[in-house]
């Protein structure tokens, strides 16, 4: 009988054992599932701080705006995006998208991303196995490329909006206006020290001229400025100031500084400072 018991024990052990090896196994099993489930998620591939450069395509496909993550950090006013998996030199596959524009244009993102790997969109099947340049923003890599901010987009529709419900005067004339009164100013202040030898008439004039265009010339010009660009300038803010001798020279430079730095609608011209200085330049060359 004690032989009996003793193997009966050595037999529990036994399957005590393999119980345990088997619960171990189904763990490992679990705990590798659970590892491909969070090498899934967006972050994975930047989670051990490894920020990478470049990664290679891999693959690519057109999906619906509806397919982009909720957590990805560029947002795309197209209904259609290009997908790209690109696989990093960690081997993980990441997704980057951009939009897939109505048109081929210098700023779209396509374009840009397209050029930046010299691959031409008529031979866009060569992008497989191109390096692409990448950047991390949050938990995403995406293309290093320049992306249309929101208040671009915002002004596109704007735009549009314009030349549909909106009739506005684009003739220069406010605009050169303005800027020939800020010359007669400059004219008579810089002609100060040899007044003795500038007959009075001409100071008269370049001072009544430079008076009473700078004022006016603003009024009309920010009204057309406001209505076909991404700036509202205050128009009183700056013309009433032009009205006072002497402080109309800083307020206009400060306004065409900032008309300068204003986005335009494409198909609005109504004068830019630049085109001026060029043409200036030009009459000393």
């Amino acid at each position: 009988m004690g032989n009996g018991t003793k193997s009966g024990e050595l037999d529990g052990l036994e399957e005590g054992a393999i119980s345990i090896d088997g619960a171990f196994d189904g763990q490992a099993q679990t705990l590798v599932e659970l590892e491909d489930e969070l090498s899934s998620i967006p972050g994975a591939e930047i989670a051990d701080s490894e920020q990478y450069a470049s990664g290679m395509v891999v693959g690519a496909d057109r999906v619906g705006a509806s397919e982009l993550p909720e957590t990805y950090p560029i947002s795309f006013e197209t209904p259609q995006l290009l997908r790209l998996d690109v696989q990093l030199p960690s081997n993980q596959v990441t997704a980057l998208y951009v939009g897939w524009p109505d048109q081929i244009a210098d700023e779209t993102p396509l374009f840009q991303l397209l050029e930046a790997i010299d691959v031409g969109v008529n031979s866009f099947a060569d992008i497989l196995g191109e390096e692409v340049p990448l950047r991390v923003e949050g938990v995403h890599y995406v293309a290093d490329i320049e992306y249309p901010t929101e208040r671009q987009f915002e002004f596109e529709q704007t735009v549009e909006q314009l030349s549909v419900d909106v009739s506005v005067d684009t003739s220069k004339t406010w605009f050169h206006l303005t800027v020939a009164g800020v010359a007669m100013w400059m004219a008579m202040v810089l002609s100060m020290p040899i007044d003795p030898l500038v007959p009075d008439g001409l100071q008269s004039l370049l001072l009544l001229g430079g008076w009473l265009l700078v004022p006016i010339g603003i009024y009309f010009d920010s009204k057309q400025v406001d209505a076909v660009s991404d700036w509202s300038p205050m128009r009183w803010a700056y013309v009433i100031p032009a009205l006072v001798p002497f402080f109309c020279i800083p307020t206009s430079i400060i306004y065409l500084l900032k008309r300068r730095e204003a986005t335009f609608a494409p198909e609005y011209d109504i004068g830019r400072l630049d085109s001026l200085i060029s043409r200036a330049k030009a009459l000393f060359d």
